[in-house]
């Protein structure tokens, strides 16, 4: 009988705090709350479907056959994004999308990437603009000087004469102008730095996610402002 059924099925899940237990006709849910309480509740699988995986394909801004994410070590050589390189993938896009927003009717942007590290976003992002009609300029800097020898290599490789990579810090590289500045995870003052620059050279466009402030951290690990270090999401 449908009730033994369920009893049987509960007495199973008893040890659980959340559980779906699937039968040929039936799915079976049961939750427990904080007061040891259990919620169930059973519904007809052909009114409720289940999914057969969590991923779900998404369409995004990038084709991942393109030629230029194997080279970039973003997919495989048939156009398969790499297991461990999927997040960057999709953010890598949303960058691109997020930034073809922003310049939308432009036709020609000049862009410095500060903290560039291996530069996919660089190459992702020329591409994209590129495939919208809009000719990027773009400079990429980093402090590392291997990083930014494989960085100009790729760019040889790639033959893209419209960029450049360059190892210089963030105080002593001048610019007369810019449309776009990006700084992504520029270390401690770097970003301010790099905001400052923008400022000077009338950048139009700003996108900057900030990283660690060590010097900051020094001057407020310390009475009368240590209680402010206490919180983890201020200390890091």
């Amino acid at each position: 009988p449908a009730g033994d059924v369920g009893k049987t099925l509960e007495e199973s899940a008893a040890e659980c705090t959340n559980a779906v237990i699937l039968t040929e006709g039936r799915t079976y849910e049961y939750r427990r709350t904080k007061k040891g309480k259990v919620l169930s509740h059973s519904y007809a699988n052909d009114k409720k479907s289940v999914p057969e995986k969590n991923d779900r394909t998404v369409a995004g801004a990038l084709d991942p056959h393109d030629p230029l994410y194997a080279a970039l070590g973003l997919t495989t050589a048939d156009g398969k994004v790499k297991a461990d390189k999927s997040d960057k993938f999709r953010q890598i896009g949303r960058f691109a999308e997020t930034v073809g927003d922003l310049v939308k009717g432009e036709t020609c942007l000049r862009i410095v990437d500060y903290g560039c590290g291996k530069s996919y976003l660089d190459f992702v992002l020329e591409a994209y603009l590129q495939s919208r009609g809009i000719e990027a300029d773009i400079t990429g800097l980093d402090i590392k000087k291997d990083v930014i020898a494989g960085c100009e290599a790729l760019r040889q490789r790639l033959g893209k004469d419209n960029m450049r990579f360059v190892c210089a810090d963030a105080a002593a590289y001048n610019l007369s102008c810019a449309d776009l500045v990006v700084t992504l995870h520029a270390c401690d003052t770097a970003t301010d730095l790099v905001l400052l620059n923008a400022q000077r050279w009338n950048a139009r466009v700003i996108l900057s996610t900030p990283c660690c402030h060590h010097e900051l951290l020094g001057k407020i690990d310390c009475e009368p402002l240590s209680f402010l270090t206490a919180y983890p999401l201020l200390k890091n």
